[in-house]
C-alpha cells in the first residue's frame, strides 16, 4: 500500500481581505462529505437543501487557516505580512476547526467571502462541461487485441 498523497492546500485573499488557506479533498473525503451532508439534510430535504448542505459542509471541512489579524488587498500584500511574521518567529495564521467555524461564520465571512469560499471549493472538486469536452474531445479510438 502507498503512503497518503500529501495535502493539497492553497492560499486566496478573499473579497474581504482575509486571508484563507484551503485543502483540496481526497476523493473518499469527499464522498463522505456527501453522505453527512444527506443524513445532516434529513429524509424532507429537498435537492437545493441537500446540495446547500453539501457545500457549507465541504467548505468548513476543507478551511485549514485564516489569518488572526489584519486585511490584505493583494495576494503580494498577503505573502509579504507572511514572510514578515516568520521572520520574527510568529505567525498571521491561526488553525481552524469545522465545528468552530459552524459557530463563528458569520462573525469571520461576510456574503462576498461567502460565495467566493462556495466558489474555490466548486472550481478545485467539481468538473464543468467545458473540462469534459477537453478531455472527451482528444480520445483516440485504439485496439485491445
Amino acid at each position: 500500500m502507498s503512503a497518503k498523497k500529501p495535502l493539497d492546500v492553497h492560499q486566496y485573499v478573499l473579497p474581504s481581505g482575509l486571508g484563507v488557506r484551503v485543502r483540496r479533498f481526497r476523493p473518499s473525503e469527499k464522498d463522505k462529505n456527501f453522505r453527512n451532508a444527506a443524513i445532516e439534510a434529513g429524509e424532507e430535504a429537498t435537492l437545493y437543501d441537500l446540495r446547500s448542505c453539501e457545500l457549507r459542509s465541504a467548505v468548513r471541512n476543507t478551511l485549514v487557516q485564516i489569518t488572526e489579524v489584519g486585511t490584505y488587498a493583494t495576494m503580494a500584500d498577503l505573502v509579504e505580512a507572511d514572510q514578515k511574521a516568520l521572520a520574527e518567529k510568529k505567525s498571521i495564521w491561526r488553525d481552524v476547526k469545522a465545528t468552530a467555524l459552524e459557530d463563528e461564520w458569520d462573525d469571520l465571512f461576510d456574503s462576498r467571502d461567502d460565495a467566493m469560499l462556495i466558489a474555490i471549493y466548486k472550481a478545485a472538486h467539481e468538473v464543468s462541461a467545458d473540462d469534459v469536452r477537453a478531455i472527451v474531445g482528444k480520445a483516440l479510438p485504439v485496439s485491445t487485441d
